[in-house]
């Protein structure tokens, strides 16, 4: 029940209560996953870069076949403007499940950082080939 009252607060952006909801749900429960996830998704939201990337570790060593938490680590990387990493995390996710576009959108940004247009241009088409009515 924390953990849904905590990510009903962090839709709401109330992101001290959802912080509040899921740090007691961990204390309930250690290894309480969800109020993990939810951590490192308060974290990325109000800029705590750091915290975000413990939380996400937390959750990979977990579960190393998880791709979201590596999807979000991607994405800190990139706000953090470490491009070089955030092309890392995000291919990993590609690899693992290559139907989540967002991980191609991090590729393509992270790539025009690193000034590597060519690829940035291809992750950009195959965004545009998957999601031809958005844009």
């Amino acid at each position: 029940a924390l953990t849904m009252l905590g990510t009903l607060a962090f839709y709401a952006q109330d992101y001290d209560s959802a912080q509040t909801y899921f740090v007691d749900a961990r204390r309930i429960e250690f290894s309480d996953q969800e109020a993990t996830l939810g951590l490192a998704r308060v974290f990325l939201a109000t800029e705590k870069y750091d915290m975000a990337s413990a939380e996400l570790a937390k959750l990979v060593r977990a579960s190393p076949g998880a791709w979201f938490p590596k999807y979000l680590q991607s994405v800190v990387a990139l706000r953090k403007q470490d491009y070089r990493t955030a092309s890392e995390k995000a291919s990993v996710v590609i690899n693992d499940n290559p139907e989540y576009l967002p991980a191609y959108f991090v590729v393509a940004v992270a790539s025009v950082g690193l000034e590597e247009y060519e690829t940035a241009r291809q992750r950009v088409n195959k965004l545009l080939a998957s999601a031809p009515n958005h844009v």
